[in-house]
């Protein structure tokens, strides 16, 4: 890697070795024979510090990143640059999966669509800002899906509410009808002590 401002180091020469102070510039020893130390290393100048290559933090082995840590990471804030951000599930012309075969897919797959499956997490990890994208586009289908399920619970409702005035009508218009007393031993409608029987009759609503 090549260094800016970087502590003294000693560079290896031959059988001996030759100690270089601070620098301020590029210096290819660098690059050619590394940088070890057993003391922190402080940068304490204002400017930017650049590192050409590839860090490793508590590992050698950084692969194709540029930053590779074997270890935490913490910070107040992380900013992933990303595009595509999936907005474009509320344009007019977007197919929403239906339920029924969103449920097919659950019950075939174990998880949601375009959601990585948790053997590739395993196998390969997965791209922060990727994820965040996959996860606003499921936050987002599922406020459709509520949506959708709301106005439905309206519809239902006002159906039910014109059943209860219809129901409501009919009972207005019911008509008595008083039927006189039967002996007990010609009719059913007879009681023990005869008395006049009064009948509900409901007219049909009409449909």
């Amino acid at each position: 890697m090549t260094v800016y401002d970087a502590a003294p180091f000693v560079e290896p020469v031959g059988s001996g070795s030759l100690t270089h102070n601070a620098l301020d510039t590029i210096h290819q020893g660098v690059n050619q024979y590394g940088y070890n130390m057993s003391m922190p290393l402080y940068l304490t100048s204002p400017g930017t510090h650049f590192v050409n290559g590839n860090i490793g933090i508590g590992t050698s082995n950084t692969g194709d990143n540029r930053l590779a840590v074997n270890g935490t990471i913490s910070a107040k804030k992380v900013k992933v640059t990303a595009t595509g951000w999936p907005d474009y599930v509320f344009e007019q012309d977007y197919s929403l999966m239906r339920p029924e075969d969103l449920a097919d897919y659950i019950r075939q797959n174990k998880h949601l669509p375009d959601v990585p499956s948790a053997d590739s997490i395993h196998r390969t990890g997965q791209d922060v800002g990727e994820m965040n994208k996959i996860l606003m586009k499921k936050v987002e289908e599922l406020t459709l899906y509520m949506l959708q399920q709301q106005q439905q619970l309206i519809q239902q409702s006002a159906k039910i509410a014109a059943l209860e005035k219809k129901l409501e009508s009919g009972k207005n218009n019911t008509v008595f009808l008083l039927l006189p007393a039967i002996p007990r031993w010609r009719s059913s409608f007879a009681l023990y002590n005869p008395q006049p029987l009064l009948l509900p009759v409901r007219p049909r609503c009409s449909s």
